[in-house]
């Protein structure tokens, strides 16, 4: 399982949460595997481009479609 959203969204992310630098943000996404990467190879996304709300509907979701099986 993967929570994503685009590459800028995260850098701004990690910027405001973590206090860094446009660059040390940068040097940090550099050191992972790339979002769109990370989707591919997941058997369930969570898109979190949305609000909280949003993103918290998807994750009750995918809890249930979990508990089912």
């Amino acid at each position: 399982m993967v929570v994503a959203c685009p590459r800028e969204m995260q850098l701004q992310r990690l910027m405001e949460r973590n206090k860094l630098s446009k660059e040390d943000a940068e040097k940090r996404l550099a050191a992972q595997l790339p979002i769109d990467q990370k989707v591919k190879k997941a058997t369930y996304v969570i898109n979190n481009v949305g609000s909280f709300e949003d993103t918290n509907a998807q994750v009750d979701d995918l809890i249930k479609k979990l508990t089912a099986k």
